[in-house]
C-alpha cells in the first residue's frame, strides 16, 4: 500500500530533526503538483525515442546520400571509354614530333632530341627541324591527330 498522510510524515521528520539536533532546520514543503505522474513520464519516453529514431533515420539518409555521391565520383572519374588512352597517344605523338630529330639530322648534328640541345646551334637546329616540320608544315595535321 503506497498511501500516506502528509501530516504523519511532517510530524515523523520533526521528530527525526529534532533528535538529531537540526530543529532549525527548515524543509520547503514539495508540491504535489510538480511531480510528473508515471502516465506522463512514458509519454516523454515515447517522445525521447521517437525522436532518436528520427535522428537515426536521417542519419541513415545521410550516409545514403554520401554513398550514391561517392559511387558516382568513382563511376565518372574513371569512365569506361577508350578516350584517355587515345588523348594519351596523341599527346605521345605530338611530344615526339616535336623532340626528336631525324635520322639525318641526328647523323650531322650529333642530337637525338630536344633534351641533348645544349647551345645555340642546337636550338637553331631544333627550330629548323622538328619545330618546322610539325607546328609549321602542318605534320600534326597531315598525321591526322586533330
Amino acid at each position: 500500500d503506497f498511501t500516506f498522510h502528509a501530516q504523519d510524515l511532517e510530524k515523523e521528520l520533526r521528530e527525526t530533526l529534532d533528535k538529531h539536533g537540526d530543529a532549525d532546520m527548515r524543509v520547503n514543503p514539495i508540491e504535489m503538483d510538480g511531480i510528473p505522474s508515471l502516465y506522463d513520464m512514458i509519454e516523454a519516453g515515447k517522445d525521447k525515442k521517437k525522436k532518436k529514431r528520427r535522428d537515426t533515420m536521417c542519419r541513415l539518409a545521410e550516409f545514403g546520400v554520401f554513398a550514391l555521391c561517392w559511387f558516382l565520383f568513382q563511376f565518372l572519374m574513371f569512365p569506361v571509354s577508350n578516350r584517355p588512352k587515345i588523348e594519351f597517344q596523341v599527346s605521345k605523338k605530338i611530344e615526339y614530333s616535336l623532340t626528336q630529330f631525324n635520322i639525318a639530322e641526328q647523323r650531322t648534328l650529333g642530337l637525338r632530341s630536344f633534351a641533348n640541345i645544349s647551345d645555340q646551334s642546337g636550338l637553331e637546329a631544333w627550330l629548323s627541324g622538328p619545330f618546322k616540320r610539325t607546328v609549321l608544315a602542318g605534320n600534326l595535321a597531315q598525321d591526322n591527330i586533330f
